[in-house]
């Protein structure tokens, strides 16, 4: 497996994938892939300070992040975190942050 960001990552791949890690939660996700494509869009998502395990070329796992000035200071905060639920109980979460905490610091982002 792999973690990197999600930059250049077609849409609908998030999409399915967010659908996937939703799929057995009691509200059922809006499926359109314009939605979404909205929804993260005024969420201010930068796909390349957000990060996503690869198992092969199947996103498993993400966390996607936005980026803006919040009191004057560059400042990631999470838009969406999910995993599918057959990898689930693995730490991806834990990974992805792991892995996001030091691209972060390196960016100049403070909080």
């Amino acid at each position: 497996m792999q973690i990197r960001n999600l930059e250049g990552i077609p849409i609908e791949t998030v999409v399915t994938s967010l659908l996937e890690a939703f799929s057995d939660y009691f509200v059922k996700m809006p499926a359109e892939v314009a939605y979404w494509e909205s929804r993260f869009k005024g969420a201010g998502v930068d796909w390349k300070s957000s990060f996503g395990i690869f198992d092969e070329k199947k996103l498993v796992a993400f966390i996607i992040n936005g980026i803006d000035l919040h009191q004057g200071k560059l400042t990631a905060f999470n838009t969406g975190t999910g995993v599918l639920p057959a990898y689930r109980s693995r730490k991806a979460v834990d990974q992805l942050y792991e892995f996001a905490f030091p691209y972060f610091r390196e960016s100049g982002t403070e909080k």
